[in-house]
């Protein structure tokens, strides 16, 4: 399982019901406003490609997987939940598991 945080720049003023299907079912946390932070076994191009499925057509994404280090301030949860630690049994919080391809069209 690798470990995601990515961004969705909503651009039309709408709802996005799917989007916050796609959000809960990925068991994403929001890090800070339009940014999350998600563990799932998808790729990175999967996890846009499931993302592209549920924003508008002019909507941003953007999928950086978490490998090194990294750091916040006050964000409203802690990536370090989210992170295997060295050595250890996985995540302390679980993460999606997503096949590939679900929610894509």
């Amino acid at each position: 399982m690798q470990l995601y945080v990515f961004a969705c720049e909503l651009l039309q003023h709408r709802s996005y019901p799917n989007l916050e299907r796609t959000l809960r079912d990925l068991k994403a946390v929001p890090l800070i406003r339009s940014i999350w932070a998600a563990g799932t076994s998808l790729s990175a191009g999967e996890l846009k490609r499931a993302l592209r499925a549920v924003v508008g057509e002019y909507d941003r994404i953007l999928v950086i997987e978490v490998r090194g280090d990294w750091a916040s301030r006050r964000a409203e949860n802690d990536l370090a939940n989210l992170i295997r630690p060295p050595g250890g049994a996985g995540p302390r919080a679980v993460g999606a598991t997503l096949e590939p391809g679900a929610g894509l069209p």
